[in-house]
């Protein structure tokens, strides 16, 4: 009771004192306040410097540079602005990464710090929440068990080899089916959907010995078919950067959720009838699904043993995501290379010739004998905690203080310099590095490897008539992969 009558008397004579200040003196104090908080921000921005970018935009910031192509939007930025990069995605922090050496030093010397992802709203809406998905979750033990258990089960040297025959027989269907489409060399094919096929089929038989699909095949949804479309709508929602204008996002949401349904139907109807079978005595056994259904069904003891529904099919739609596409994208972009350089397709034809002969396929041993194939202070800055981390890897492979010419497709530089993919050598990182590098990495490697050289090896390759190597667009489309604007035609040619 006390306390309470000595602040009402406090307040009393503040009121009383205040009586007496004029309009121009409340205004004064008013502009004295504002800029004592300006001056200790001012202050506090001189003590932690944060990397410099361009004019930040009022309430998006910098969001409009990644409108269009964002990878070649921020490396044209490098020139003004350095390496290091600072952005402003609406109200989140940003940093930009374009060089080996500083790749280095976020991926090696703070790879803990940004060993986590952003908790983006369309892994609760699209997916099956952040605390399951296996590339959108957090740094914890539930992301360590995930890759922990896909490594063991799919991505060993010993499952590798075990599984071997499986590529080998999608790539001697991928061949069977380019020489009927082509009808003898006579027509032109698009290239990029005959290897999405036969990645779609691969990667189906290993994950649940799943049935061979086709484009022509349209009865239905597949899960496929569904994982391609996810992919098209992953991206974040306007609220994950400007909170306040989240209602922005409603129509996103609810087309999400439909695709949701309609993903969760499939994959839920997939998972029943495998579990059915379990317990029949009469499922496939030795594929991914098998095993993770057994964890789920074993009810352990043990927590990393133990797998929900929902992880599951996280996983699940997780390792079909990162795995069909890319495979498939890197294989097309391969080929548009070599058809826009045809003198790199005729030295590797030659190298093939020379070093195994006429062999009708290529396999997994004969790769290695084809050389031609094959809250951190960072720099006196300080990234504050939950900065967003973009490692722009395209920028760094072309990066020209580290590649002479390095926009032209030149697989001759790999020759006398020896480099690393795997996450070791920052001048190139199509895996990514640190904690979070690509998982499957040693599969993705052997599918693109084998593959493209049975596809140089089986036939000679030209561009259909009335386009030539200088005509062949080589643009590309914004996604989350970069996709041909325009899709490949080529015509091939047995010439085994």
């Amino acid at each position: 009771m006390k306390v309470a009558s000595t602040m009402l008397l406090k307040m009393r004579e503040i009121a009383t004192w205040s009586k007496g200040f004029s309009e121009a003196s409340w205004m004064l104090l008013a502009c004295g306040c504002l800029s004592l908080m300006w001056a200790r921000k001012w202050v506090r921005s001189k003590k932690e410097r944060f990397p410099q970018g361009p004019l930040v935009l009022p309430i998006i910031g910098h969001m409009h540079l990644l409108m269009s192509l964002p990878h070649q939007a921020l490396a044209k930025l490098g020139p003004k602005y350095g390496h290091l990069i600072g952005l402003k995605l609406g109200q989140q922090r940003c940093v930009v990464v374009s060089s080996p050496d500083l790749a280095k030093e976020f991926l090696v010397t703070h790879d803990k710090s940004f060993a986590n992802r952003p908790p983006y709203g369309f892994t609760s809406v699209l997916l099956y929440g952040p605390e399951n998905d296996l590339f959108f979750s957090g740094y914890g033990a539930p992301w360590r068990k995930h890759r922990k258990m896909c490594t063991l089960e799919l991505f060993t040297a010993k499952r590798l080899q075990e599984t071997e025959h499986v590529r080998q027989e999608e790539v001697g269907v991928l061949l069977q089916r380019i020489s009927d489409l082509s009808r003898g060399g006579s027509a032109a094919i698009e290239v990029g959907e005959c290897v999405a096929e036969m990645s779609t089929n691969l990667i189906s038989r290993l994950l649940y010995s799943g049935p061979r699909v086709t484009s022509q095949k349209k009865d239905g949804e597949n899960l496929p078919q569904l994982v391609k479309e996810m992919e098209q709508e992953t991206a974040p929602f306007l609220g994950d950067f400007i909170p306040w204008l989240s209602w922005a996002d409603v129509f996103r949401k609810r087309h999400m959720r439909k695709l949701h349904n309609r993903i969760d139907v499939v994959i839920s109807g997939m998972l029943n009838e495998r579990k059915q079978a379990m317990l029949q005595n009469s499922a496939p056994k030795g594929d991914f699904l098998h095993t993770l259904l057994s964890k789920e069904m074993a009810k352990s003891s043990q927590e990393d043993d133990v797998l929900t529904m929902n992880e599951i099919k996280s996983i699940m739609l997780g390792m079909l995501g990162g795995s069909i596409h890319t495979t498939s994208l890197t294989l097309e972009w391969a080929m548009a290379e070599l058809l826009k350089n045809p003198h790199c397709l005729a030295k590797l034809q030659r190298e093939i010739d020379t070093v195994l002969g006429k062999k009708d396929q290529i396999t997994d041993a004969d790769i290695p004998k084809l050389s031609y194939l094959s809250e951190c202070k960072v720099r006196n800055y300080t990234i504050p905690a939950n900065t967003h981390l973009l490692m722009n890897t395209w920028a760094i492979g072309r990066d020209e203080q580290v590649w002479k010419n390095a926009a032209q497709f030149l697989p001759e530089r790999f020759e006398s310099k020896d480099i690393d993919v795997k996450g070791l050598n920052f001048d190139l990182l199509p895996f990514g590095g640190g904690r979070r590098i690509c998982l499957g990495l040693p599969l993705g490697l052997s599918i693109v490897e084998v593959t493209l050289a049975n596809l140089v090896n089986k036939y000679n390759w030209k561009l259909p008539v009335g386009e030539t190597s200088a005509s062949l667009n080589m643009d590309e489309m914004a996604g989350i992969t970069a996709n041909r604007a325009i899709p490949m035609k080529a015509v091939p040619k047995l010439r085994l």
